[in-house]
C-alpha cells in the first residue's frame, strides 16, 4: 500500500506511546497507533475501487501495528490493522458513532453484543469466559471507559467467517480494590483512583463479540490518576 502512497506522514498520535507485553518467555508484542496523511493516488483507486476518494486528493488512514520482537530485537510478525472502509479525506473528522463505540457505551454484562461463548484472556490475570470476565471488572470501582484521546477504534475484516478483528484504545478510570493487587500482582492502595490504558483486541461476528484480550503490561499500564497515558 506504502509505494502506492504519495508524500505519506506517518506519526503517533500527541500523548500516545507503544504499549508492550511479553508473549512468550523470550518474544513480546508491541502495539502502537500511528495516522497516516497522504497523496491518494491511480494505484490507490486500483487497489480500493470503492472509496470516494480520487488521484490527487490529500488522504488519511489510522493504523494499529501489531508487531512480534524476538528475544534478539527482530521483528518475527507484522499486521497492520486497518479497515479500508477508514480511508478518508484529511479533512474529515473521525466517526465516532461505529459498532465499537457502541459496545463501549454500553460495557455491561446484560449488552446481549457480548456473546455468551465469549473467549477472554487479561494480561497476568489469564483465561477466562465471560461471566468471570463481568466479575473482575466488577472490582474496578465507579468504572468510566473512554477512548485515548486522538485515537479511534479500528475494525477490520479478516475475511474468514464474516470475522471482524477490532482494536479499541481504552482508558479505564476506576478506584482500586485491594483484591486487584492479587490479580495483577501489585501493591496498590485500596480506593487510589487509577487509570488503566489498553490496547483492547476484540474479535466480533455477526455484531457480537467472541473474544476480547485486553493488550497491557500491569506493571506499566496502570497509574494513579493524572499520570495517565499509553506508556
Amino acid at each position: 500500500m506504502w509505494c502506492c502512497a504519495q508524500a505519506a506522514k506517518r506519526t503517533m498520535p500527541k500523548g500516545t506511546k507503544p504499549i508492550i507485553v511479553q508473549s512468550k518467555k523470550d518474544e513480546v508484542e508491541v502495539i502502537y497507533a500511528e495516522q497516516c496523511k497522504f497523496t491518494w493516488t491511480k494505484g490507490l483507486e486500483e487497489s480500493y475501487p470503492n472509496c470516494t476518494i480520487a488521484s490527487g486528493d490529500k488522504a488519511k488512514i489510522f493504523i494499529y501495528n501489531r508487531v512480534l520482537i524476538n528475544g534478539k530485537g527482530e521483528g518475527t510478525w507484522f499486521q497492520p490493522v486497518f479497515s479500508k472502509n477508514d480511508f478518508k479525506m484529511a479533512d474529515r473528522e473521525e466517526d465516532k458513532d461505529s459498532l465499537l463505540d457502541q459496545i463501549y457505551d454500553d460495557f455491561n454484562a446484560t449488552n446481549e453484543r457480548f456473546s455468551d461463548d465469549m473467549k477472554v484472556e487479561f494480561p497476568v490475570a489469564g483465561k477466562m469466559d465471560k461471566t468471570q470476565m463481568f466479575a473482575l471488572l466488577s472490582q474496578f470501582g465507579d468504572c468510566k471507559r473512554c477512548m485515548m484521546k486522538g485515537c479511534p477504534p479500528v475494525n477490520m475484516s479478516t475475511g474468514k467467517d464474516e470475522i471482524f478483528e477490532g482494536i479499541v484504545p481504552a482508558q479505564y478510570s476506576f478506584k482500586w480494590n485491594k483484591s486487584l493487587n492479587d490479580t495483577f500482582k501489585l501493591e496498590l492502595a485500596d480506593g487510589a483512583d487509577m487509570v488503566l490504558s489498553s490496547f483492547d483486541c476484540i474479535k466480533i461476528q455477526k455484531g457480537k463479540v467472541i473474544s476480547f484480550a485486553p493488550h497491557f503490561d500491569a506493571q506499566v499500564n496502570i497509574k494513579p490518576a493524572g499520570k495517565s497515558g499509553a506508556a
